[in-house]
C-alpha cells in the first residue's frame, strides 16, 4: 500500500470520527467542540466540516454556527437497512411481542464494534417509551449490549466496551470492568440479559441474543422495554424464555449474508481506544 493510500484511509477515518461525534450531539458543534472531540486541529476539522457540507451531509446553524447531521444521513442508514431485509423478516415477531407484553420491542444489530437499533414495534400501554431507532447501543447500560459482550471471548469483550467507555448513566449503570464481567458471566448462565434501571432511572429492559450460523455467532439482540413501575424484574424473568423462542425464529431466517460481513468487522476491528 503506498503512502497515498494510507493518507486517503486515514481522511476516510477523520471525516467518520466527525459524523460520529454529530450522530451523538443533538444540537450540534463547533469546530471548536469537534477539534477537542476528535483530537484533530480546527483547520483539519475545518476541511473535512467544508467536504461533507458540499456533499449535503453536514449542514451548519446560521444563528448559532454548530454543524449537525443532515437527514441524508438517515436515509443512508434506512436504505441499507431495507436492503437487509430486517423489516420483511424481523417485524411480525417485534409487532406480536408489542400486542403481548404492551411494551416497547426492539431490533439492535451488530456492526463492527457497535450495535446499532435497526427495529421496533411499540406497546399499547398509555405510557410510552421513546424508540431508540437508529442510535447506537450504550453497551454497558443495554440488554442488547449485554448479550453481544457476553457471547464474545472475555478479552474481546472487554476491548469493545473500553472503547466505547463505561457511561455512568444511572445509579445502578456497571461502571467497571469486573462488574461488567460479573454480569456477562449472568448472562451466559441465564441465556437472556436484563437491566434494571441502567440506562433511564425509571426504565427496565429485557434481551435475548441472535444467533445465526454452525458459529453461533450473535449478530444482533431483541429487547423489551417498560417502565420499571409496571416492568418489574418479576415480569422480566418470566418473559424471558419466550423472548429466547422469539430470537432462535428469527435467527433461522436471518439473511445469510449478514453472518461473514459480521465476521470479518470482528476480526478486522481497529486497536482499542478509550477515546
Amino acid at each position: 500500500m503506498s503512502a497515498g493510500d494510507y493518507g486517503t484511509i486515514n481522511a476516510i477515518r477523520r471525516a467518520m470520527g466527525v459524523l460520529e461525534h454529530l450522530s451523538a450531539a443533538r444540537h450540534g458543534l463547533s469546530v471548536t467542540e469537534l477539534a477537542s472531540a476528535s483530537k484533530l486541529s480546527k483547520a483539519t476539522v475545518f476541511r473535512i466540516l467544508a467536504s461533507l457540507q458540499g456533499a449535503g451531509y453536514v449542514e451548519q446553524d446560521p444563528q448559532s454556527q454548530r454543524y449537525r447531521l443532515t437527514l441524508r444521513i438517515a436515509s443512508l442508514a434506512f436504505a441499507f437497512i431495507d436492503t437487509m431485509g430486517f423489516e420483511d423478516i424481523c417485524q411480525p415477531y417485534l409487532a406480536d411481542l408489542a400486542r403481548e407484553t404492551g411494551e416497547l420491542v426492539q431490533l439492535a444489530v451488530v456492526q463492527g464494534d457497535d450495535m446499532i437499533f435497526v427495529a421496533k414495534a411499540e406497546g399499547t400501554q398509555r405510557v410510552k417509551l421513546v424508540p431508540m431507532l437508529g442510535r447506537r447501543v450504550t453497551l454497558n447500560a443495554s440488554a442488547a449490549g449485554k448479550v453481544w459482550l457476553a457471547s464474545l471471548a472475555e478479552e474481546e469483550a472487554i476491548r469493545i466496551v473500553l472503547k466505547q467507555g463505561l457511561p455512568r448513566l444511572t445509579g445502578q449503570t456497571l461502571t467497571t470492568v469486573d462488574a461488567n464481567r460479573a454480569e456477562w458471566a449472568r448472562v451466559r448462565q441465564q441465556g437472556y440479559a436484563t437491566t434494571v434501571q441502567e440506562y433511564w432511572d425509571d426504565v427496565n429492559s429485557v434481551g435475548a441474543p441472535i444467533r445465526v450460523g454452525t458459529s453461533r455467532r450473535v449478530v444482533a439482540g431483541i429487547t423489551v422495554a417498560g417502565p420499571s413501575s409496571r416492568f418489574t424484574l418479576e415480569i422480566m424473568r418470566a418473559l424471558a424464555p419466550r423472548l429466547v423462542t422469539v430470537a432462535d425464529t428469527i435467527a433461522r431466517m436471518w439473511p445469510a449474508w449478514t453472518e461473514p460481513l459480521a465476521a470479518v468487522a470482528g476480526e478486522t476491528s481497529p486497536s482499542p481506544s478509550t477515546g
